[in-house]
């Protein structure tokens, strides 16, 4: 039996299986993202510069849409729980339940076999809507991460000029080297 509420079911497991795809690309930017505010709060500094002030703020900014993004990814993916349609044992079961309980009444079993499509074309729409509704949030939280991504690039990429003008006219730290001699009787007992 095919309805239209079983193709409405299998579009949205489809749509579920789009949907998982989908995170891939945002999942590795969030990645390349972390990775490069990471590398940059390694070597952050602090003085009462502008160009201090406009890495910050963008550095900061940048790190809440970070969270953010990651945020709604995870909530992309996971909590949402999808309606599964009877297993085939079931679906045997009630079948079989059915034929018995009309064959009880005297029935031929078409009329069974009539309820179990109608029950079966019900388990489809029951489904297939709760799916819907599951595809419809993690989509949103999949647009919300997106459109967070954005702007946690763009704030990294504003950070990132500061970062870089910073480093290269910054004079290097002065390390004092020594030489010292090393007893012979030190170097025999390590051996």
């Amino acid at each position: 039996m095919s309805s239209e509420f079983s193709e409405l079911y299998r579009d949205e497991l489809e749509h579920r299986d789009k949907l998982r795809a989908a995170l891939s690309i945002p999942f590795g930017l969030l990645v390349i993202l972390g990775g490069l505010l990471g590398r940059m709060i390694q070597d952050a500094w602090i003085s009462p510069v502008l160009l201090a002030w406009i890495f910050w703020t963008a550095s900061v900014a940048s790190g809440f849409f970070f969270v953010r993004a990651a945020y709604y990814l995870i909530r992309s993916y996971h909590g949402h729980r999808y309606k599964a349609m009877p297993t085939a044992t079931e679906r045997r079961e009630f079948l079989g339940e059915l034929r018995k309980w009309y064959a009880d009444q005297g029935d031929d079993g078409s009329t069974a076999s009539a309820e179990y499509d109608r029950w079966l074309d019900g388990q489809y729409a029951v489904a297939a809507d709760k799916n819907w509704y599951v595809n419809a949030a993690k989509s949103e939280f999949l647009y919300r991460a997106n459109g967070a991504l954005i702007f946690c690039g763009i704030l990294a990429a504003l950070s990132y000029v500061p970062f870089v003008m910073h480093s290269r006219m910054a004079k290097p730290e002065l390390q004092l080297v020594s030489i010292i001699s090393v007893d012979t009787t030190v170097m025999q007992e390590l051996h």
